[in-house]
């Protein structure tokens, strides 16, 4: 008897956890390089599943059994045996030797459909066993002795003739190796049909966890997703063995299905692992009929971006040291928000990013997502590198640096804007030097909106209040809130900035550079510190990469303590790139001495591309009752003003994830004298 369609094949924990007992797995191979050929005797029968009708086996041409003998020197001898229909016999090859005339144990192995020979790739097939197998030689004939029943358990689903769907939440069966006598298993995502006589083929396994039988369902309307359901079935469902069908739900009967949550949507981001499964279950080159999420870090980049097409390829995985096979390939993908890369410095290895778009089974054997139809949903915990875009440009409402670059990409590159426009911002860093103000009286300098330290316009080459020349560089400082009034420009493309030698002014300038303010008890961290102190550099710890940090103790006794805060998502973690640690929205950092008062802590930390990680505004120190607000003066973070036996650094920020990160890279504790 033959089995049709499109089955997939699932396998017990005891399959995998007795396939290979203790005794076998101390058994040597015999390695011998000699082939053997006889005749094989199979006495025996297949055993069918229960709660379905008795069966008659017909072998077909071709198949194949695959055994495992033992023998009395504590040797195991790999065999596959082949059925030739036209003889009606069984040929047998063998690499080692076989006992003649004594009965010993062996193990039998049957699929009902394979792909390949020794190292077998499994589709679509049944996994018949006989783990307690005999066998006996005699006269050249080997003799095997095996009742080859179910290793899996099958369900199929019942409906409207014609219902479209992809049934999940189990693992499969992909390959057997006979050498090391094992099996891969991963999980399925099935894409089947209700066939006209109300069925779905069968599906054949088990779920991972006996407790937790819960399947998951899309079904499809068209080529597209149109409703997710899950339910959890019986103790019996896809037991070893086993044979039952579920119903699926109707316009007039959910039929115990539930509306669900399902893998790979924002809420329930895939694993890299789970990723693969999916894509690997789409037919060869045809794309995902949804956009899925999965999460992974970046291993390894393939092509950095581009100023034309600004896309980047790279591969993602869950365990950064993950075999080829067990990683995704983000092809041509696009930056947080779906915008175009600015920088290749943007992505590292080690990071760690939400992917969002399209994925694609390429070639039928490469999984990866659609060109320029994926982008970054978050990266490090970032989950946008612009604000919303806000104004209209005039002077009542100006743009915000979002806003102003959202107008520029409308213009060709290096095509001046028609007329000039407001832009609002706080000034991220001032490149301008005293002999340029001196010189030529205009000043260049990078703004963002607050809390997006990646996202810059630059106010390229622009005079003073009034459309009057600078005369210091000290007017203009890190931390300023400014308007500035001029024509925009999309310089060669890839740089928003004002149209320059002075074709622009600043409107105004709102102090902010000076850090102070905060609430009430706290001080202002300004100017250096004395005392007594002690300095450690985190890079030489020896943590490995993208390693999690809690506790560093100091050779003074004094103990750094990093913590995730209030958020839940991304703890504070050591990465070779920044050659510290790195701290997200809201992680801590707290210092505690021991048996001493600390006036002080400076914290040295990481500058990339352009941009000093240095946390958010909103960072704060508190020492007890005090809150100190540190000042910043480019990579160097000081908090000072304040006496007590510990300090509780957060990285503050209004919102769960995002802001700028906090890089620590060294850490000095000053002391009282």
């Amino acid at each position: 008897m033959r089995y049709f369609g499109y089955i997939i094949l699932l396998i017990v924990t005891l399959l995998i956890g007795q396939s290979c007992s203790d005794k076998v797995e101390s058994i040597s191979e015999d390695d011998t390089d000699i082939q053997h050929h006889a005749t094989l005797v199979l006495n025996g029968s297949i055993v069918g599943y229960e709660s379905s009708r008795a069966q008659d086996y017909n072998w077909r041409d071709g198949d194949k059994i695959f055994l495992q003998f033992f023998t009395s020197s504590d040797s195991r001898i790999r065999g596959v045996a082949s059925y030739n229909a036209q003889l009606d016999v069984w040929n047998l090859e063998y690499n080692g030797n076989l006992p003649s005339g004594v009965s010993a144990k062996c193990e039998a192995y049957y699929f009902d459909k394979i792909i390949d020979n020794y190292s077998e790739k499994i589709n679509s097939s049944s996994v018949y066993e006989d783990k307690s197998a005999a066998y006996i030689v005699e006269n050249g004939v080997v003799s095997v002795f095996a009742i080859l029943s179910p290793a899996v358990g099958r369900i199929r689903l019942k409906g409207e003739p014609g219902t479209k769907f992809m049934v999940f939440g189990f693992s499969s069966i992909t390959s057997y190796d006979i050498y090391s006598n094992s099996f891969d298993i991963k999980e399925a995502y099935i894409n089947s049909e209700i066939s006209n006589d109300g069925y779905s083929p069968y599906f054949y396994g088990t779920f991972p966890s006996e407790e937790n039988k819960q399947l998951f369902l899309e079904l499809k309307s068209g080529t597209n997703t149109s409703h997710t359901y899950s339910q959890y079935l019986g103790s019996n469902a896809l037991s070893k063995g086993h044979s039952g069908y579920v119903t699926l739900p109707s316009e007039i009967d959910n039929n115990g299905w539930e509306v669900a949550l399902i893998k790979g949507s924002k809420d329930l981001p895939f694993t890299v692992a789970e990723a693969i499964a999916y894509t690997l279950s789409l037919a060869a080159n045809v794309e995902s009929d949804r956009d899925v999420y999965f999460k992974g870090r970046v291993v390894s980049i393939k092509e950095n971006f581009t100023t034309t097409y600004g896309n980047a390829a790279f591969y993602i995985a869950d365990d950064m040291n993950a075999s080829s096979d067990n990683q995704f390939y983000v092809f041509r993908c696009l930056y947080l928000g779906n915008q175009k890369y600015s920088s290749g410095d943007l992505l590292q290895v080690g990071d760690e990013v939400v992917v969002c778009g399209r994925v694609v089974n390429y070639r039928g054997n490469t999984p990866e997502t659609v060109q320029n139809r994926a982008y970054l949903v978050s990266i490090n915990g970032k989950t946008s590198e612009s604000a919303a875009p806000s104004g209209n440009g005039s002077e009542s409402n100006p743009y915000n640096v979002a806003g102003v670059i959202q107008f520029i990409n409308t213009l060709g590159a290096n095509t001046e804007s028609s007329q000039s426009v407001y832009v609002k911002g706080k000034v991220l860093s001032n490149s301008t030097t005293d002999a340029t103000v001196s010189s030529y009286g205009n000043m260049t300098f990078d703004i963002i909106d607050n809390g997006y330290a990646k996202t810059t316009f630059r106010a390229f080459q622009v005079y003073g209040p009034g459309n009057q020349k600078f005369t210091s560089v000290s007017q203009i400082k890190e931390g300023d809130e400014v308007v500035v009034y001029g024509k925009v420009v999309n310089y060669n493309g890839i740089s928003p900035e004002t149209v320059g030698k002075g074709q622009a002014y600043v409107v105004s300038i709102t102090g902010g550079g000076e850090t102070g303010g905060g609430e009430t008890g706290g001080e202002t961290g300004g100017g250096d510190i004395s005392g007594n102190s002690i300095t450690l550099d985190l890079s030489t710890l020896g943590f490995e990469n993208a390693t999690a940090v809690t506790d560093v103790n100091m050779s003074d006794g004094t103990v750094l303590t990093f913590g995730s805060g209030s958020n839940t998502t991304n703890a504070p973690k050591y990465y070779t790139a920044t050659g510290g640690v790195r701290m997200y929205a809201n992680n801590t950092l707290n210092v505690k001495a021991s048996g001493k008062t600390i006036t002080g802590v400076k914290l040295t930390c990481d500058s990339y591309n352009g941009t000093d990680y240095v946390g958010n505004d909103t960072l704060n120190g508190k020492s007890g009752s005090t809150t100190v607000n540190p000042s910043v003066s480019g990579t160097t973070v000081t908090f000072s003003g304040f006496s007590g036996a510990e300090l509780l650094i957060t990285n503050a920020y209004a919102q769960s994830s995002g802001g700028v990160q906090l890089r620590v890279k060294t850490v000095t504790v000053y002391y009282a004298e």
